[in-house]
């Protein structure tokens, strides 16, 4: 069956029932089937209406590797929200390792205020909260701590901090 699609006082179609969600197929919008001169809103056709309920296409996750994970530190070197995975976590930390060698430890310090974003973000992608940070203050045996919790995995799904970068 074949349907037009009713969107902005202008009729497209025929479409298959497949595509119409790509072609701007709304709960508000009116359809019709392709034989009748009956339109109905979308939501009170039962095939098209099952299209509206379908949950959407998972978006596809950030590939992440060492120069993405930089820029995107550098980029975000204040923002101390969200969640960060992993990768993001290690390939900024060899990239403040690299600076830091090549620049005999002073690179160190322009790589600080990131270093601290991104690692609230990573705490917070295993439900740690901000305060938790604190920890590396600790001599001795703080970085270990930090260590530990960095290697752990992302809580899976949404948390209090946002959904789950890696699109779990």
């Amino acid at each position: 069956m074949r349907y037009y699609l009713y969107n902005n006082d202008q009729p497209t179609g025929p479409f298959e029932v497949s595509e119409l969600l790509q072609n701007g197929l709304t709960a508000e919008s009116q359809v019709c089937v392709e034989d009748s001169e009956e339109w109905a809103l979308a939501t009170d056709v039962p095939e098209v209406a099952a299209l509206l309920q379908q949950p959407a296409a998972p978006q596809p996750v950030e590939e992440m590797d060492f120069m993405t994970a930089t820029k995107k530190c550098f980029q975000n070197f204040a923002n101390f929200e969200g969640r960060a995975r992993r990768a993001e976590f290690w390939w900024f930390e060899l990239a403040h390792l690299i600076i830091a060698m090549l620049t005999c430890g002073i690179g160190s310090f322009v790589c600080l205020i990131p270093f601290y974003a991104v690692a609230v973000r990573r705490l917070h992608d295993i439900g740690k909260s901000t305060m938790h940070i604190l920890v590396t203050f600790i001599p001795f045996v703080g970085g270990f701590i930090l260590l530990y919790w960095a290697l752990q995995d992302s809580q899976p799904g949404e948390n209090e901090f946002g959904p789950n970068p890696k699109g779990l």
